[in-house]
């Protein structure tokens, strides 16, 4: 499934013509797999009146010496946060409770055998309510009633098991630059209830996947990362790529001015690109990498649509 964009109907207006080719369509129908003229845009996936239903990842590439044939549509998928209270708030609540509550006593158990389930479980809890912000080992500790170095390997352990993942501070090139503990964002980004958060970790989400996609399909050497300097100033994450920050990204759910610090960040680090994105905004059919240049307000929607 990683060759195709999962998220892009998603991303287009309710009131877009893509919705209602989707609608119409039914497993087994006949895909045709269309590439544009400009070899720099991504394939389409179309149906057999031509309409666009559905694009590639951008790095997509066929494999060598072969032809499309055949495609088919295998399944219709919808999914979302809003869809899933929508049907059963009640279902989506006790789902959760049961997925943390199987994920501490059965997963954890069997495959890290950690035998101290309750204090473990204790501590999921509180990772969940804190997606977005640095994690402090030792307070943790204290809470918990373990070690820091436990604490330290419970969260490996639950990143093991996709509850959660960290971001390090990245402090190459960046005066004044401090060395603190990382950032803890959700897998479950839906679960975040602060919205400003949500919207973090939403996004946390999708350069984490794209960074990971980069790295499998050996296209360099990425990293994710987050700055902060001793002057509290701080952009939310910076991709790196090739040992080089490639492009800056401030997380916002509605603001739409670019935040002092994406400026300040980009002029020291030289990186080519800096975005504030915000989940709230509508999409618009922009190239956010056209061209290098100052710190740039965009929606999340566009800015995401264009890395995998």
């Amino acid at each position: 499934m990683r060759e195709v964009d999962l998220g892009f109907a998603g991303r287009r207006p309710a009131g877009d013509p893509l919705h209602k080719a989707i609608a119409d369509l039914a497993p087994g129908d006949p895909l045709t797999v269309h590439r544009p003229c400009d070899t720099r845009k991504r394939w389409d996936l179309l149906d057999d009146a031509s309409r666009r239903v559905g694009r590639l990842a951008s790095g997509f590439q066929p494999p060598a010496g072969m032809r499309c044939h055949a495609a088919t549509v295998l399944a219709i998928a919808a999914w979302g946060r809003d869809l899933a209270l929508r049907r059963d708030a009640r279902f989506t609540r006790r789902w959760r409770a049961t997925r943390t509550a199987q994920l501490v006593r059965e997963d954890a158990r069997e495959l890290t055998g950690v035998q101290r389930l309750d204090q473990l479980e204790v501590m999921a809890r509180l990772l969940t309510e804190r997606s977005g912000e640095q994690l402090v080992f030792d307070n943790l500790a204290r809470q918990v009633r373990v070690s820091a170095d436990t604490v330290r390997r419970w969260i490996t352990a639950l990143g093991n098991l996709h509850l959660g993942f960290l971001v390090r501070l990245w402090f190459e090139n960046v005066s004044r630059s401090l060395r603190k503990e990382p950032k803890w964002y959700l897998r479950d980004w839906a679960a975040v209830r602060d919205v400003g958060r949500r919207a973090e970790t939403f996004i946390a989400c999708h350069l984490l996947k794209a960074v990971e996609g980069w790295n499998d399909l050996g296209l360099g050497a990425f990293e994710l990362g987050y700055l902060r300097d001793k002057e509290k100033r701080e952009v939310d994450f910076v991709v790196v790529r090739d040992g080089e920050p490639w492009f800056l990204v401030e997380a916002k759910h509605g603001d739409s001015v670019p935040s002092p610090a994406l400026a300040y960040f980009q002029r020291q680090l030289r990186a080519p690109f800096a975005f504030q994105a915000s989940v709230a905004a509508d999409y618009v059919d922009a190239d956010c990498f056209a061209a290098p240049g100052r710190p740039l307000a965009v929606p999340a929607r566009t800015l995401l649509s264009q890395l995998l």
